[in-house]
């Protein structure tokens, strides 16, 4: 019948994978690429999203299972190699903190704010270095750095996030009252209680802590030791 004829000439594709032919790299994508129909288009692109989401935790697994086989190498010295790794990683936001904090511990370097100190870890697991509180007409002004734990192939996380608040009153009134005198803060995001940036780089977090001290000690009748 047509079931024995059909048959043999059906081959088995896999839709998603790694170093080998597939449906979605070698078929999809390039109908994608030259299709011209709007519709057509559409159809494609929801179509190569879908297997290459669905298939993402098998990627996963392969990814994992090379991991595993490169532990066995080395009669189980790569183990110990790995687990030595996990706990640098593991402590490297109290070294980022700590790093930030001796640049600034001389008392004329975090000025115009009265101390700096490192609090314990948040439930983020993010080591904050708080440089507190600003008293200034009025507002009670903090800056924040927090040192997070980061996955290394996150694309969308960064290592440091910059907070600047007034513990008295909305971001609206720090934006308002601050956004002259403080320029580098238009930078920052809105949230409930503060403004925040998310930074990438330590040099990038001492430029803006610099730039933040150094507008403040230029604020009008800014008191003596803050």
């Amino acid at each position: 019948g047509d079931e024995e004829k059909v048959m043999p000439l059906l081959k088995i594709l896999p839709a998603y994978a790694t170093n080998t032919f597939n449906l979605y790299e070698h078929w999809l994508m390039p109908c994608l690429q030259q299709a011209q129909d709007f519709d057509a288009i559409c159809v494609l692109r929801q179509y190569a999203k879908l297997i290459k989401s669905l298939n993402i935790n098998s990627l996963d697994m392969e990814s994992i299972e090379e991991f595993y086989n490169l532990l066995q190498e080395n009669n189980g010295a790569n183990w110990q190699n790995a687990l030595a790794v996990r706990e640098m990683l593991e402590e490297m936001p109290l070294y980022l903190a700590e790093r930030i904090k001796a640049k600034y511990e001389d008392e004329k370097k975090f000025s115009p704010f009265p101390k700096l100190w490192i609090h314990s870890k948040n439930k983020a697991n993010a080591y904050p270095v708080f440089f507190s509180t600003l008293k200034y007409l009025g507002y009670l002004i903090q800056l924040e750095i927090q040192c997070r734990d980061v996955k290394i192939n996150s694309k969308n996380e960064a290592p440091y996030e910059i907070f600047f608040r007034d513990i008295n009153n909305p971001p609206i009134e720090i934006i308002t009252y601050f956004h002259k005198e403080l320029s580098i803060l238009k930078t920052f995001e809105g949230k409930e209680h503060d403004i925040s940036k998310k930074v990438g780089s330590e040099e990038e977090v001492f430029k803006i802590i610099n730039k933040i001290l150094e507008d403040l000690r230029k604020l009008p009748a800014l008191p003596a030791g803050g």
